[in-house]
């Protein structure tokens, strides 16, 4: 009898795993396109209503839509208030709650401005900008409508008919990571009376290829705060200010005259105050953001987050303009704060812990939508309410209920110099103790980025297809305060590898990570680290970077962003050759053993397609089995769905083949034969 009961449990046991196995499928890099993300929240001025955007994929191509919904604040049932073919974003409650302005595509034409009430009817289109009109902001008193639209051109008509297309360049702003080669239309800011009707242009003038952005009513309607970087040598310089232009007037006064950039403008709700993040160093971009404040009728802008070893991220009025609530990175999370505006450095938390809050509205001290992330569950919308989290959305989260997710792990680590550093470490699915896995080490970029532990599907691609994935926060990244950011500038290499294998280390002896079978990747800076590591080790057996760096000196002269470089590496080139040409993984191909496949876009402003070109020559001249896959049209990145999924389908071929041994079908390659001196042997010279 107790034979046939255990026969009975063993069969019961199996038929219970076949079921599981069959309900929970396994990830394809096509799924990605099956993904839905939810957008952010914008609460009505009478705090019943959120107001947010789902984009949903329409195609097994990539293509997507996105609408408008509206859900109480309470909780209940959205509501859907758009349902037109194309996309719409930028939305915003007008004053009285009845009505929402928003950007939208529509057939195939240049985004414009819409308006819909949330009563009923169809959205009406209020404005038709022949390059487009954007980011509407109702005035608070209801009567306005301001927005962007852009406008310009680098050549007069004489200048055009001579160069034809020749390209004068006069300065070193000639093009920029986003628009490309600059034409001369610049983002202006425009006004129009609510109800639709003439638009007129509010800003203009020379400033740099960004244009006038940032912008925010003042609470009388009369004015609104920008930001813009207008330089006498704009094309030299990141100096952003903050400007206010009278709407009436059409003229504009600069109110902050900062060394360094200042962002994010934003008036308190009674009128008193003006609010902005600022950095305090001169063309420098990765300092920490500071919160600012100073009287709007004028006077001497305070520092009131000084003493906060963070970056600020955004920033939030109350609604009795006392304090000034605001998130920022911290340690792989992102919370919510405040610090009160007659009490400076003293911050308090509204929220702790392991949260990852990527946007917020403020309903009162006490109230709160946000939109927020986990490891295990990708970004909805909740409800904060006296502490207490609601989740409101559930539209991402549909995607991932037929797929088991792999959690994060969270590592630490002790640096050389006696920081810790922090990581995560993704298992693979059926991961069992004792068993040792591929391993994949993915590098942030920046360098001062920093990883959070949040739901990634190309995470979750690898762990369903056997791999452990390692992805960390060495010196140099943001989170830790300012002194673990500054502490690889003139040493991106050495010092950033140097905690990269430890966490490395990390992950094998935490039994985890098969040392024989490690594959790294990385994007942008971790696009150049990787090929660093492929310069100083051979222990890893497969390398893909993605829009890397790899001669620092010709990166200085090709980028758009010479300013950042200058900072990291101690001055210009010929100031500082030491630490230019020390940093460059090009200058260590003697080492270069790893089989390697490039990814780069051949519009890459950021860092121009020569620096994979500089590195694939260098593998194939010592030999390495190596491939370069240029993706045309494309810039910092892949951004177009055709190239994301043949990307993700040649990464894990990659690593499944030189860690697995699989073969493939479309990362294909040879392996060179080491270059030869023609008249003897190759001997790599003593340095």
């Amino acid at each position: 009898m107790k034979k046939r009961i255990s026969i009975i449990i063993s069969i019961l046991v199996l038929i219970t795993t076949v079921c599981i196995a069959q309900e929970n499928k396994t990830l394809a890099p096509e799924d990605q396109f099956r993904e839905v993300s939810v957008g952010s929240p914008e609460v009505s001025s009478d705090d019943k209503w959120i107001l947010y955007s789902i984009r949903r994929p329409i195609d097994e191509k990539g293509k997507t839509e996105s609408d408008l919904y509206l859900l109480p604040f309470e909780g209940g049932a959205p509501r859907r208030l758009t349902a037109t073919p194309g996309g719409e974003g930028d939305y915003t409650w007008n004053p009285d709650s009845t009505r929402i302005a928003f950007s939208a595509e529509r057939e195939g034409e240049e985004e414009q401005i819409y308006v819909i009430d949330i009563r009923g009817g169809e959205a009406v289109r209020l404005t038709d900008m022949p390059n487009g009109a954007y980011g509407p902001q109702w005035s608070p008193d209801g009567s306005m409508l301001a927005f962007y639209s852009r406008f310009g051109d680098i050549y007069t008509p004489e200048e055009r008919e001579a160069y034809g297309d020749v390209r004068y360049i006069k300065h070193l702003r000639y093009h920029h990571l986003g628009p490309g080669w600059d034409k001369g239309k610049r983002q202006r800011i425009f006004v129009m009376p609510a109800e639709g009707g003439e638009a007129r242009q509010l800003t203009a003038g020379e400033c740099a290829d960004e244009g006038d952005h940032s912008m925010t009513w003042s609470p009388d309607s009369q004015e609104i705060a920008y930001v813009s970087n207008r330089a006498e040598e704009w094309w030299n310089t990141i100096d952003t200010n903050i400007y206010i232009v009278n709407v009436d007037s059409g003229k504009s006064r600069q109110v902050t005259d900062n060394v360094g950039p200042d962002h994010s403008p934003t008036f308190s709700p009674d009128g008193k105050w003006l609010a902005w993040r600022a950095i305090l160093e001169y063309n420098y971009e990765s300092e920490n953001y500071k919160i600012h404040l100073m009287p709007y009728a004028g006077g001497d802008a305070v520092n009131i987050s000084n003493a906060l070893d963070r970056s600020v991220r955004s920033i939030t009025w109350s609604t009795n303009s006392d304090k000034i609530f605001f998130t920022s990175s911290s340690e792989g999370k992102m919370n919510i704060q405040y610090v009160e505006i007659d009490k400076p450095d003293k911050f308090h938390d509204v929220t702790s812990g392991q949260n990852l809050i990527y946007n917020f509205e403020v309903v009162d001290d006490n109230r709160f939508v946000i939109r927020k992330v986990d490891d295990t569950a990708p970004a909805e919308i909740f409800t904060l309410v006296n502490g207490e989290f609601n989740k409101l959305t559930h539209d991402a989260s549909e995607f991932w209920e037929d797929y088991e997710v792999s959690p994060c792990e969270e590592i630490w680590i002790d640096t050389v110099d006696g920081r810790k550093a922090q990581g995560w470490l993704v298992k693979p699915l059926g991961y069992e103790e004792g068993r040792k896995y591929p391993t994949i080490l993915r590098i942030h970029g920046g360098p001062h980025g920093m990883y959070r532990p949040a739901l990634n599907f190309e995470y979750q691609l690898w762990a369903h297809n056997g791999y452990a994935v390692l992805f960390t926060n060495p010196r140099g990244s943001d989170g830790y305060g300012q002194a673990f950011a500054d502490a690889i500038h003139e040493n991106w290499g050495e010092t950033t590898w140097s905690d990269l294998e430890r966490f490395v280390d990390k992950a094998i002896d935490m039994g985890v990570a098969d040392q024989d079978k490690l594959g790294v990747i990385g994007g942008s800076f971790g696009g150049y680290m990787t090929k660093w590591i492929v310069g100083q080790t051979d222990r890893f057996k497969a390398a893909i970077p993605i829009a890397g760096l790899s001669n620092i000196v010709s990166f200085f002269g090709s980028t758009d962003e010479q300013f950042f470089i200058e900072k990291e590496m101690g001055g210009l080139p010929w100031w500082n050759q030491e630490a230019y040409m020390k940093n460059s993984p090009l200058w260590y191909a003697d080492n270069f053993k790893t089989p390697t496949m490039i990814i780069h876009g051949e519009n890459d402003w950021r860092v121009r397609p020569e620096q994979a070109e500089q590195f694939y020559t260098a593998l194939q001249k010592m030999g390495v089995p190596s491939v370069l896959v240029r993706h045309p049209n494309e810039q910092h990145g892949t951004r177009k769905a055709a190239g994301r999924l043949l990307n993700t389908k040649l990464i894990l071929e990659w690593f499944d083949h030189w860690l697995k041994g699989k073969p493939v079908k479309l990362a294909k390659y040879i392996t060179p034969k080491k270059y030869q001196h023609p008249l003897k042997p190759y001997e790599s010279p003593k340095h």
